[in-house]
């Protein structure tokens, strides 16, 4: 589990980590896509243009199925588990 601020700064200075304070809402897919979404609605669709248009389910499930149904059979989509490393 990635440690919380205060923790981190109680290291001492031979102790190492892995996970530094805040990466918690960048390297799990389901908050880089609310981060992305939320950046976006402020400056602009076109940001970040590299990034495939995210759903997150439960949530954008009416979303995800008109999309499926506007692309048909030409639609190809990723499942990613929330909170799983497999």
């Amino acid at each position: 589990r990635p440690l919380k601020f205060q923790e981190h700064k109680k290291l001492n200075e031979y102790q190492k980590v892995c996970h530094f304070p805040g990466t918690y809402y960048l390297g799990r897919k389901d908050n880089l896509a609310r981060n992305v979404s939320r950046f976006r609605r402020t400056n602009g669709p076109a940001s970040y243009p590299f990034l495939p248009v995210t759903y997150i389910l439960p949530d954008d499930r009416g979303r995800l199925l008109q999309d499926w149904r506007d692309r048909g059979e030409r639609g190809l989509y990723i499942v990613k588990p929330k909170a799983s490393a497999r």
